[in-house]
């Protein structure tokens, strides 16, 4: 498997696993983020503050992250890959989906690739918000 294609598959699945530490080990020292479609983050955060937001945000929810339709070019130790995705949320009853494009730039670091920047673009959401703490902070 093509090793960036292998370290977006962990990104995603890490989300759904809660696998915090698996993570953080995905991602560059500093992440530039661009969220604002879902929850207005957008600049420049330290890894730990970007995985510490997201376990803060998905404690109480059940997800289910699927990425597809995968574009990857490289150049000189840097590679960026488009990806079109679903993100599953459910908490009980109440369900909250985003059909979403991302963008993401890598960078080699000691022999894999790791990411140091993600772009979200949301094409549409489904469902109730206010489960998810991230996309209710924007309404």
């Amino acid at each position: 498997m093509d090793r960036v294609a292998r370290a977006i598959g962990r990104f995603a699945n890490c989300f759904d696993r809660k696998d915090w530490a698996g993570l953080e080990s995905l991602l560059a020292e500093e992440l530039t983020v661009d969220y604002s479609d879902l929850r207005g983050d957008v600049g420049v955060v330290p890894r730990a503050s970007y995985v510490a937001k997201r376990q803060q945000a998905l404690a109480a929810l059940e997800t289910h992250h699927l990425l597809g339709n995968l574009e990857i070019e490289r150049a000189s130790g840097e590679a960026t890959c488009r990806a079109s995705g679903v993100i599953f949320r459910r908490s009980g009853e109440k369900r909250f989906d985003s059909h979403v494009l991302y963008e993401f730039g890598l960078v080699l670091r000691r022999g894999d690739w790791c990411i140091a920047s993600i772009r979200q673009r949301v094409l549409w959401s489904e469902g109730d918000a206010s489960i998810h703490a991230g996309a209710a902070a924007k309404r």
